[in-house]
């Protein structure tokens, strides 16, 4: 049995593709450009399949949808393009057509409009934002004309909530929040499950051990994560991707790509394996930080070197012993650089820069400083960060409780430099071994790094002679 096919579109040469697509599997089609020629083909030819644009002028679209749904309801309807105004999206809506329709509108558009105090830097801004501003206004007057019996649910996202118009979140317009945090273990297994789907994955692979690897990761890296990994397996012409494809696109991701081409020069290699061995000797010895993962003095991006610390689960709080481990690893690749080479790089810039936010926050944020600031919080944050980009803080205090602030910044750096400088020491003979392996491998997991560090084979020979 034929299918009938109608195309309704006022483009000619739109038609003629669909036509000719169409004809190849044997439908039988039916054309229309306009109203009164749809309602007259309708009603003769009671064709089983209307292909509709509802772009056509002064709304014959949303006409011909009306009469076909009231009408023809057998007939089904499908709709083969955008709604051409906020208006036609909201009346499709209401006619039963949203399954079909494209993306109504323009987020870039309503993401100006909607703003309260972003400036407009161009007059390609101030169009948009006049052009968006009707579309916005669209939709709250739609939104204001919703009854109890329309079963329409119009949902926004935003990732500045700070700066939206106070006239979108009035009662009655957008004024039902839900925060999107990022996802938690159980959270991140699901979305791995997803991206899994579709790819061919070796046995052996355990996602539950990747999702505990990725603390911190929204679901858009979980999905990068599984391409890269796809990637990987590819690279290697593999039929399937397995455990290790999986972990090296999380340390693409979560590192960046390795930068094999960029060479260093022995006494460069040198330095960056003793300041990464610095960082994981003492950051193993702190009780409080977070697990060595692994060492790896293969640049990245735009480090030379990496030591990579994963949290075991998931937190939302911390502890002020936490933040003085974390600020005393962080001095642990300064402080192996002046150990052994009586010397200091600019390798240490960032570690420093990061250490010292931390002291700082503890001071001004977190109620963990002297007893001199007292439990204060210092500053006043103007905004909201955005983009990895720090709020700006406007100074709120005196110059004495400045001084304070900077003194207890610089003492407290200057305890754990020392403390981790004495760890160093203490271990100096276990820091030249392990800098001989990495020097010779270039990446040390967390398994050789114990079994070099706690001496596990000489203690297994130990217990091998007393047991004889």
């Amino acid at each position: 049995m034929s299918v009938t096919i109608l195309i309704v579109d006022d483009e000619p040469d739109l038609r003629e593709i669909l036509r000719l697509q169409l004809e190849k599997k044997g439908y039988q089609i039916l054309e229309a450009g306009n109203g009164s020629a749809t309602r007259k083909i309708v009603k003769t030819e009671r064709p089983d399949l209307v292909l509709l644009d509802l772009r056509l002028p002064d709304e014959e679209g949303i006409s011909i949808l009306s009469w076909l749904r009231a009408e023809y309801s057998a007939i089904e309807t499908i709709i083969i393009s955008g709604t051409g105004s906020i208006g036609k999206a909201v009346k499709c809506v209401k006619l039963g057509a949203f399954d079909y329709l494209e993306k109504p509108v323009d987020a870039d558009r309503l993401r100006i409009t909607g703003s309260g105090d972003v400036p407009l830097n161009s007059d390609e801004d101030l169009a948009l934002s006049i052009h968006g501003e009707g579309d916005l206004l669209h939709v709250l007057t739609e939104m204001d004309g919703f009854d109890q019996k329309t079963n329409v649910i119009v949902i926004a996202a935003t990732n500045r909530p700070d700066v939206l118009d106070a006239a979108l979140l009035r009662p009655g317009r957008f004024d039902r929040r839900v925060f999107i945090d990022k996802p938690d273990l159980i959270a991140r297994r699901q979305i791995l499950d997803v991206h899994a789907k579709g790819k061919k994955i070796a046995r052996g692979v355990r996602l539950e051990e990747v999702a505990k690897q990725t603390v911190g990761f929204t679901g858009a890296d979980l999905e990068n994560v599984m391409n890269e990994a796809a990637i990987f397996a590819a690279r290697r012409a593999a039929k399937a991707l397995n455990q290790k494809d999986v972990i090296d696109a999380v340390e693409k991701v979560t590192l960046g790509p390795e930068k094999r081409s960029r060479k260093l020069t022995e006494h460069e290699k040198k330095i960056t394996a003793y300041h990464e061995l610095g960082h994981a000797v003492v950051g193993h010895l702190c009780k409080f930080s977070d697990p060595l993962h692994k060492i790896s003095i293969i640049s990245r991006g735009s480090t030379l070197g990496v030591t990579w610390f994963l949290p075991q689960e998931d937190s939302y709080t911390t502890a002020k012993s936490k933040f003085l481990d974390e600020v005393c690893g962080l001095l642990g690749g300064r402080s192996a650089e002046e150990l052994v080479f009586g010397e200091i790089t600019t390798g240490a810039s960032n570690d420093i820069e990061r250490a010292s936010q931390i002291v700082r926050h503890m001071a001004t944020k977190y109620g963990m400083g002297p007893e001199g600031l007292g439990t204060v919080a210092y500053g006043e944050t103007q905004g909201v960060g955005f983009m990895g980009i720090e709020p700006h803080i406007s100074r709120n205090y005196s110059e004495e409780t400045a001084r304070i602030i900077d003194d207890f910044v610089r003492d407290t750096l200057d305890i754990q430099l020392k403390r981790a400088m004495g760890m160093l020491k203490k271990h100096e003979k276990k820091l030249h071994a392990l800098a001989k392996v990495l020097l010779k491998q270039e990446s040390m997991t967390v398994e050789e790094f114990k079994e070099i560090f706690e001496e596990k084979k000489k203690r297994e020979k130990a217990l091998e002679k007393v047991a004889e």
